[in-house]
């Protein structure tokens, strides 16, 4: 994780933008649940066809029930660090693997996926991938 504090605010980014210049910075970044890996707390999010694999081990509690997590395309919302995520190869060296370790993930149902991206375009801060 980055040396940075917890209460550090999240940069908001959409997943189709993730570099490498973002890792090990705190995001926050929405998608629809694809996959849920229960075994080894992973999340695979997706934004069209942009995908990202979310690490929630951190995030899940004995005390709370999370039903959306097994919901395919249930919207949820994650804040952590990016990481490069070495344990999956790609035909592709060049395309690296990121995987975001949570910190917090909420499911935010009635959150428009396309509105939510427009503001974030908008944003005076939003770089758009090349």
């Amino acid at each position: 994780m980055s040396s940075g504090h917890l209460n550090d605010p999240a940069r908001v980014v959409r997943i189709d933008a993730l570099t490498q210049d973002h890792i090990s910075q705190k995001l926050r970044v929405t998608g629809r649940i694809r996959l849920y890996d229960v075994k080894n707390a992973l999340v695979c999010i997706a934004d069209e066809q942009d995908t990202l694999i979310v690490d929630i081990s951190l995030c899940l509690s004995g005390y709370h029930s999370y039903p959306w997590l097994h919901e395919e395309n249930a919207v949820v919302m994650a804040i952590g660090y990016l990481e490069r995520f070495n344990e999956i190869s790609t035909d592709d060296d060049d395309t690296p693997v990121f995987v975001l370790r949570a910190l917090l993930i909420k499911e935010q149902r009635g959150l428009d996926l396309a509105v939510w991206n427009k503001a974030i375009e908008l944003s005076p801060t939003h770089r758009h991938p090349s």
